[in-house]
């Protein structure tokens, strides 16, 4: 959550093996919980293994505050086994904020630049200054018709791949193979922004830190920042009556970098078994867990709110189950039949 946060209170729980009710087959599946509190702010990390949920009963994977602060993990339902092997192996933790709910619609960048209307076109360099962007140290990008940004060098890799792949230093907020050609193709415009250019710019650089800040828990104020919308584009050889809306944005302060996706639920029209996620270098990526076949899904993951994901470009924590507890196995022979 890139915070400074101290807890006062905390409860710790493992699920160790457990059953599926009525299962025949020996599965057990093992996870744990954990609640954390500072009296103000307060938490809830899940934590996974690969290989260690073995049923998944279309479980449940979230936390429903009140009114509209609830959140449903993509791979709750009939996928919710996948949740352990998001990381390739790793453990993977899961972290919720219980206290407040942030959300960041698309910014209007459809006054500025276009890309050209040809398959797999982009948008040519484009500077980022002197502090240049930490994914890589580069200091130059490029925003793809194929629905990523890439950096240092142009690429034009219309078939997606989940990460890592030859493909690094790569950004994907919906990478597929779009077609923008023709009147009826869509649009894709995109728009720089360095803090002290002009008011507009330090007013949306302003909007997007305070996003990112909130939504990170952390302190955030970003320079340079590149909003790119790919508007209402169509799949090569696709339904050309389904189209996607949504947008990326690179946001940097020189040493700290964010990407932030935006998608909206019914703007998604078709997936393309599109990858989502980044590819920083060696063993730093992520993959989110909707890339593929259900990649459209992600737009609708909060109940029809604007969804958002943001990623951290340049640093990567992960953690352990911590809490061993000690139970006697078997039911209590207190507790009430099903």
């Amino acid at each position: 959550q890139q915070t400074v946060f101290s807890g006062s209170w905390m409860l710790v729980a493992t699920w160790d093996s457990v059953e599926m009710y009525e299962d025949e087959n020996d599965y057990g599946n093992t996870f744990q919980g954990i609640l954390i509190t500072d009296g103000w702010r307060s938490y809830a990390v899940f934590t996974y293994k690969c290989g260690l949920l073995e049923w998944s009963g279309e479980a449940t994977i979230g936390f429903y505050a009140e009114g509209d602060f609830y959140m449903n993990h993509p791979l709750s339902g009939v996928n919710s086994t996948q949740i352990a092997c998001v990381n390739g192996g790793l453990w993977n933790n899961v972290v919720y904020s219980l206290k407040v709910s942030f959300s960041l619609p698309f910014l209007d960048v459809s006054t500025v630049l276009k890309l050209p209307k040809f398959l797999d076109a982009t948008s040519g360099s484009i500077q980022t200054g002197d502090l240049g962007f930490p994914i890589g140290n580069s200091t130059q990008n490029e925003v793809s018709t194929n629905g990523y940004f890439s950096f240092g060098r142009p690429i034009t890799a219309f078939e997606a791949f989940p990460f890592p792949n030859d493909f690094n230093y790569l950004v994907a907020p919906f990478w597929s193979d779009i077609d923008i050609r023709g009147g009826d193709g869509g649009e894709i415009y995109y728009q720089v922004h360095s803090r002290g250019s002009n008011s507009v710019s330090d007013e949306l650089l302003d909007e997007v830190s305070v996003f990112v800040s909130n939504s990170q828990q952390t302190v955030f104020n970003g320079s340079w920042m590149l909003v790119a919308t790919w508007d209402q584009v169509k799949a090569y050889s696709g339904d050309p009556f389904n189209t996607n809306t949504f947008q990326g944005i690179l946001i940097t302060n020189g040493w700290r970098s964010y990407a932030v996706f935006t998608y909206k639920c019914g703007l998604l029209e078709w997936s393309g078994r599109a990858t989502i996620g980044f590819y920083a270098e060696g063993d730093f990526y992520m993959n989110h867990p909707l890339s593929g076949v259900n990649s459209t899904q992600i737009a609708c993951v909060n109940g029809g709110l604007w969804n958002n994901v943001v990623y951290l470009l340049n640093g990567s924590l992960f953690f352990c189950l911590i809490v061993s507890v000690v139970k006697e196995r078997g039911h209590d022979s207190g507790s009430p039949p099903k």
